[in-house]
Formats: C-alpha cells, structure tokens, sequence
C-alpha cells in the first residue's frame, strides 16, 4: 500500500497497460482483478482493528483503557474509501496518462464480514496442514498455486517436495557475494 491518508483512505498506484483480454476492456478487467486480491482486503481487516491512537480494538476493553492511551473509546481506522491511482502505458498513439479506479465495494461490511469469514478458514486451513502434515513427503501442498507463479516453480520446490536430501542439497551454493562481504566486516 503506497499511503493512507487522512479520512482513512487507502490509496495504491500501480500501472497498467491500456491492452484488453480476450474481449474484455482492460479498464473492467483490472478492477476485477484488484477486487479480488488478497492485498486491498487484508489492508481493510488490519485497519478496522486498529484504533485511531495505534492501539489494538483489544487494548480498549474497560480494564485497560487508561493503561496504554487515555482514549476512553474505540476510534476504527477503518478506511472509508480504497482507490487505485493507475499509471497508464503509453499505447500506440496513446501518451501515458493517469486513472483513478474505486474500489469502495470492498468497504461495505458484507464484503468485509464475508473476507473475515474467508480470512479464518484460509488460516484453519494452513494451520491444519502444518500441524497434520509438515512431515510427510512430498508435502500435500507442494505444487499447487503457492509453489509457482508467472515466472515458473519456487526455487525451493524441491526441498519442501522431498525435504534436505542429498539431492535436493545439490542445487543449492553458498552465496559467495555474501560471504566475500563477512569477511571484509571481519577484517576490519
């Protein structure tokens, strides 16, 4: 997240390129796809616990109140508007220019009640996998969306698959840039 301004707002700049998908205008393609990323909403959650003096919704509860700030109530940060500031790619004829996408579906308490309720399985989910299986090999959730991206494979792919084994070792080479720099610090 690029700033949070006064109100609270959150604003993002990102760029873009004025290309459509498959029929779809890039303009309506890019919002949805903003909409639904993980980013924005995790944003949302973090602020609506957070109390305009810094402190946690928790840290406000009668006991404490007075203890860390003096507020004598919660005060949301919760953001009243999310907007994207989008640089746009020079296109063809097309200068570069500036856009402003909204994004303010994702501050309504339905979107936010139904984030809260995916946020809590997600974590459920990772906390029952690493509990019940971070032994066996190759790991269930090895290969799926978290182990590749737009660039291919993790790195590491191999180690979670199979674990330290030889093998999976002898891919890997101390960082010799690394430990040319300790030894000046050392020297020194």
């Amino acid at each position: 997240m690029d700033r949070l301004m006064a109100g609270p707002r959150l604003v993002d700049v990102k760029t873009a390129s004025e290309i459509s998908q498959q029929g779809v205008p890039w303009k309506q393609q890019y919002r949805q796809d903003k909409v639904l990323d993980l980013q924005f909403a995790l944003y949302d959650w973090y602020l609506c616990q957070m109390c305009k003096c810094g402190h946690k919704k928790a840290d406000h509860e009668p006991v404490t109140q007075t203890e860390f700030c003096g507020c004598t109530d919660f005060r949301s940060m919760a953001p009243i508007e999310i907007y994207l500031e989008v640089l746009l790619k020079p296109y063809k004829s097309k200068a570069a220019r500036y856009e402003k996408i909204e994004l303010n579906e994702l501050i309504t308490e339905s979107y936010r009640k139904r984030f809260r309720q995916q946020l809590k399985w997600k974590v459920s989910e990772i906390v029952h996998y690493v509990e019940n299986y971070s032994e066996q090999k190759p790991w269930p959730m090895s290969g799926g969306h978290s182990c590749s991206n737009k660039f291919g494979h993790c790195s590491y792919i191999d180690l979670c698959s199979w674990g330290d084994s030889e093998k999976s070792l002898k891919k890997f080479q101390h960082r010799e840039s690394h430990l040319e720099l300790v030894r000046i610090a050392e020297t020194k």
